[in-house]
């Protein structure tokens, strides 16, 4: 329900539900989340309340939310990447369905990630935009308003989220909270048995590297390879290197940090001094943005571990 949300997100909360009071409903808006670990919840809370006939009486039980919920209602639409994109076919896909009369009216659709749409999705999806159709409300989701297209973002109302940080004594929920935004996916990754491993191997290789720099070539299959196989095993693993270093930075300054199970880890680190620090997280940021091209993987870790020799 969108009432969940009074609390975390009130100016956003009065600023959707002034616009349907008032009748001045936009015809996109894009929601940056600041980090907030539930922005397509809220997104997803919206959009149930803009379709679901109860939503006067607070009652979203009816079959219409169940719809939703499952995502097979004929006039709700979720797009997300395929791999490490948002491609043409879906967004012709959406368009192609968003085409057909509406039975209630209205029609909306949700696109989670819109920064990680390709070249071609984003043309598509930016004419689809500039010549609205009545009834439908498009709803776009990012965690850094900077990686969207401007003439997206200029066609749309943006509404900015507020960060609230959830800590927990759980480091995997910590975890998942930074690195989507988006329940289920922090549900599956917190019960997913293979998510602390994962974790281990990233903060193995990052103890290996630093330690011993251009010899990592050598033995690079026993520390990642073996490990991290396509482009989303690889952008997992450089945001836990991210996380680890600003976990580092963290310490130092006696904040809390995220991974805590490898507090041993960061601790050590935590030796390093800043400037060293911020070489190596701008390092990690600059190869992890090669990923959104298409990139040589081996090419990429090559470049990325002889890089880490100068520092």
């Amino acid at each position: 329900m969108l009432d969940d949300f009074i609390s975390d997100q009130a100016i956003a909360y009065k600023i959707f539900k002034n616009s349907i009071i008032k009748n001045k409903l936009s015809h996109a808006y894009l929601i940056n989340t600041n980090g907030y670990h539930k922005g397509f919840d809220f997104a997803k809370a919206f959009a149930k309340y803009l379709l679901c006939p109860n939503n006067e009486t607070g009652n979203h039980e009816c079959s219409v939310c169940h719809l939703i919920d499952n995502n097979s209602y004929s006039e709700f639409k979720v797009i997300e990447a395929d791999g490490l994109w948002i491609k043409k076919e879906q967004t012709d896909e959406l368009q192609e369905m968003f085409s057909m009369k509406s039975l209630s009216g209205r029609k909306v659709y949700i696109i989670n990630g819109v920064e990680n749409l390709n070249i071609s999705a984003s043309n598509s999806i930016l004419k689809f935009l500039e010549e609205p159709e009545e009834g439908i409300v498009a709803i776009l989701i990012t965690d850094n308003i900077y990686k969207v297209l401007g003439t997206i973002v200029s066609r749309c109302q943006v509404i900015n989220l507020n960060n609230v940080q959830i800590k927990s004594d759980d480091m995997l929920l910590n975890v998942g909270n930074q690195l989507y935004n988006d329940s289920d996916k922090i549900n599956e990754f917190v019960n997913d048995s293979e998510s602390i491993n994962r974790i281990g191997h990233v903060i193995d290789f990052i103890e290996y590297l630093y330690s011993n720099k251009l010899d990592a070539l050598v033995y690079i299959n026993k520390y990642w390879n073996d490990f991290f196989k396509g482009k989303d095993d690889y952008l997992f693993a450089f945001n836990i290197m991210i996380m680890f270093y600003s976990d580092v930075i963290n310490y130092k300054m006696g904040k809390d940090i995220v991974l805590s199970e490898f507090k041993s880890n960061i601790e050590k680190f935590s030796e390093l001094d800043y400037n060293i620090i911020n070489s190596i997280l701008n390092l990690i940021m600059e190869v992890r943005e090669d990923l959104y091209s298409n990139v040589n993987l081996n090419l990429l870790m090559d470049k990325f571990i002889i890089k880490m020799e100068a520092i």
